[in-house]
């Protein structure tokens, strides 16, 4: 008879922990905090994500680093997103909101002053379409620092930018450019970042 308490013991002792680590595992599912940055075949989850606090003008500007302890040096994006939510708004309905993707290995220099800047200025060799750019901000929470929504944007290299006068029209090599942001933290930056 004692060894049926002790089995009975074990088993309800078991059946605690499974309950106990599936509530766990759900609570992290819900709990997630990430962003997902894509373009073109590139996908990555920001490893860190910085913000430089500019919800006074009614923006944040956002730096979200593929790899944390490289930062600038290895792939990144950085833009401005809206503080506050907003559904369908566009670089001109928000008056400059956009976001862009930054490679290091990606540079252009301008030999022939295509950009009018001077002759051997070097320039991040992908642009973001600002008429291509729209973001959805579902929800944002400036004292837990959590920020959930996407943007959509297309980019082309600077170097057919600048051949091309300067101007988006009329190019067709575009680049699908998207980012999703779940929960997303940060910590806050300076603004001389």
């Amino acid at each position: 008879m004692k060894n049926i308490f002790k089995f009975m013991g074990v088993a309800l002792l078991a059946c605690s922990m499974i309950m106990v680590s599936c509530k766990k595992d759900d609570e992290n599912d819900t709990n997630e905090s990430k962003m997902s940055v894509k373009h073109g075949t590139t996908a990555f989850d920001a490893a860190s994500v910085m913000a430089v606090d500019r919800s006074a003008d009614g923006y944040l500007t956002i730096y979200g680093f593929k790899n944390a302890s490289a930062g600038e040096n290895d792939i990144f994006v950085q833009g401005y997103l809206e503080s506050s939510v907003v559904s369908g708004a566009t670089y001109e309905s928000t008056e400059g909101d956009i976001m862009n993707y930054r490679d290091p290995n990606i540079i252009f220099t301008d030999t022939e002053n295509l950009l009018g800047r001077g002759a051997g200025g070097q320039y991040w060799g992908i642009l973001t379409v600002p008429s291509t750019f729209v973001e959805n901000i579902t929800a944002v929470d400036l004292n837990a620092l959590t920020m959930s929504g996407n943007w959509s944007a297309k980019t082309v290299l600077t170097e057919d930018y600048a051949e091309n006068g300067t101007s988006f029209d009329g190019l067709t090599q575009m680049t699908d450019f998207t980012g999703e942001m779940v929960n997303m933290t940060w910590t806050w930056a300076s603004a001389s970042k």
